[in-house]
This record gives structure tokens, C-alpha cells and sequence, in this order.
């Protein structure tokens, strides 16, 4: 039998009930401060109760500064500046979609509420002009970059799938509001977008392209989820006198040191790692070193070759 003082948070999707009422929490803080540190726009497709809101509500407690509730996680000591930025959360998961009229009603509720902080553009526009006037209000007068958040992206585009007529009008209708992303990045600090299913990029994210765009970051963060799923302990960004290394893995006998390179190559990225000293730190723990230097394929979307060199 199972004995323990804390709760279980079944059906719990906001991080700060969690926390503040005592909930067990495993934390996951330490990749979801990576992913918020690697890049703007992310897009997760998983199927309903995976913990998709409550990663959502984690992201908003985080950039909102909250620091508070974060006491004793990862995050605390990964995060050394702790800083409030305008987030808008839309939550398009508490709704039925059933008419237009329903998908307007839910995105102009959120601008409204949005407008009363940040300032109010014209009600006559279209949603989507309001959505970038906000974003680039909330920029302007806070001076920091903007957090974007949509859950459940895709639950109106679900709900039609079987009415022709009205999916392609929600379809329309959404494609333009997320296509604002694209426009306003500069004004942006971070979005992050959840669904159930990935529809194609023509039928929604068209204009927002960037979804799909590969970045060296983009990898960094696939091989330290791949780290973490196998037990290992990694280290991102590893700063040293001369540079950062990209990730150190360490192991009791061996200590991993990792460059990647999309626009290089596994020699550049080896000799990078020579010249900037990333392995010095680790000289005298005992444990032996090894330099990787892994060259990505932009066009494959893989690892195209990597090298590995023992330090003397």
C-alpha cells in the first residue's frame, strides 16, 4: 500500500495549484527551461491528457517571473535572471465549436481582455489585426519580448472535421491569426503552440513557416531530450572562459564533451572545441575526456557525420 503525505493532481492543469496546495510535481523544469532558451516558435502534438496545459501553465509562471514556484527545481539554479514578460495565454480547449460564430466569440473574449491591459485597436478589425496590435502594445510598453501561448491550437479544426464548409472557414480564420506570429517576431520572446494533431502546414500554418525551420538550436535541444530520456545527466550551454560548450554529458568512468554544427563541419566543430578550452574544467576530476563534434544535414534533418577524439 502506497503511504504518502502529498497529493496526487489528478485533473490539476495549473502549476501554481500544484504547488500551492501541495501537490506531488515531478520535475521537468530543466528541459522545459531548454526549450524556452533554444529558440521562439515550438509546436507540440501529443493526445489529450499528456500534460499538455499544464506545460502550458508552467511556461506562464516561468516567464511571468514567478520565481517563488520554482523553489527547489532545476530551474533556480539553471535560471541566474529572473524576469516578468506580457504573456497571452489562448486556451481554445473550453469551448464547443459548433458555428463561426463560436471560434470568434472565444478569440475576441481573449483580445478584449488582452486590449484592457495593453490598449485597444478598433473593434471593427478582424481578430488577427487586433492579435498583432496587442502584441506590439505589450512589446512596446513593457520593453520585453512578448510570450505567446495557445492551447489546444487545432480543438475548433476537430470538432469540423467532418462539415466541409465550416472547417475550411475555421481554417481560414485561424491560419490568419497564427500567421500574426510570423509578422510580429520581432516583438516576441517565446511562443509555443499545442494541439492533438498536426494538420499540414498549407491547410494552417502556411504563413508561419518558421514552425518548421531548422536552426542549430533546434537540434541541440533533440539530442538533450534524447540524453535525458536515456538517464543521462547533460549540461547545456556549458560556459567556460573562452567560449560555451554546446553539451557535457558525464558518466562515472567518462566525461562527454559535445559541439554541433548545422553550417560547419564534425572537424570544425572538434577544432572548436580544442580552441576554446571546453574540456580544461573537467582535467583533473580523473574521469577521461572525449571530444564529439557532430555535423547536422539541414536538407536530411539528421546527424550527417560526427567525430570523436579522446583527450590526451
Amino acid at each position: 500500500m502506497l503511504v504518502t503525505g502529498r497529493k496526487l493532481p489528478i485533473g490539476i492543469q495549473t502549476f501554481e495549484d500544484i504547488r500551492n496546495d501541495g501537490y506531488l510535481y515531478v520535475d521537468k523544469t530543466a528541459l522545459m527551461w531548454t526549450i524556452a532558451n533554444i529558440g521562439k516558435p515550438f509546436f507540440l502534438s501529443r493526445p489529450r491528457r499528456f500534460g499538455k496545459s499544464l506545460l502550458i501553465s508552467t511556461f506562464e509562471a516561468y516567464f511571468k517571473g514567478r520565481r517563488e514556484l520554482f523553489t527547489g527545481f532545476a530551474v533556480e539554479e539553471l535560471k541566474k535572471k529572473w524576469e516578468e514578460h506580457p504573456v497571452l495565454h489562448l486556451d481554445l480547449n473550453a469551448r464547443k465549436y459548433t458555428t463561426p460564430a463560436d471560434l470568434d466569440a472565444i478569440l475576441n473574449q481573449h483580445l478584449e481582455r488582452w486590449e484592457a491591459v495593453y490598449g485597444e485597436e478598433k473593434r471593427d478589425r478582424a481578430s488577427e489585426e487586433r492579435f498583432a496590435y496587442v502584441i506590439r502594445r505589450a512589446s512596446e510598453q513593457t520593453g520585453k519580448g512578448v510570450v505567446v501561448l495557445v492551447d489546444e491550437y487545432d480543438k475548433p479544426l476537430l470538432q469540423a472535421i467532418q462539415n466541409e464548409p465550416l472547417l475550411e472557414s475555421y481554417r481560414s480564420t485561424l491560419k490568419a491569426f497564427y500567421g500574426v506570429l510570423k509578422s510580429a517576431d520581432r516583438y516576441l520572446r517565446f511562443a509555443f503552440l499545442t494541439g492533438v494533431t498536426k494538420f499540414s502546414q498549407v491547410s494552417v500554418f502556411s504563413d508561419l513557416n518558421q514552425l518548421n525551420s531548422q536552426t542549430e538550436r533546434h537540434y541541440q535541444v533533440i539530442i538533450y531530450l534524447i540524453f535525458k530520456l536515456m538517464g543521462q545527466f547533460t549540461q547545456a550551454e556549458v560556459h567556460s572562459s573562452r567560449g560555451r560548450a554546446d553539451a557535457v554529458v558525464k558518466t562515472p568512468k567518462f566525461v562527454y564533451v559535445f559541439e554541433f554544427k548545422l553550417k560547419g563541419t564534425a572537424g570544425q566543430t572538434l577544432q572548436q572545441i580544442e580552441e576554446k578550452g571546453y574540456t580544461l574544467p573537467y582535467a583533473a576530476e580523473g574521469r577521461q575526456v572525449i571530444k564529439v563534434g557532430v555535423e547536422f544535414s539541414a536538407e536530411k534533418r539528421n546527424v550527417e557525420r560526427w567525430m570523436v577524439e579522446e583527450e590526451k
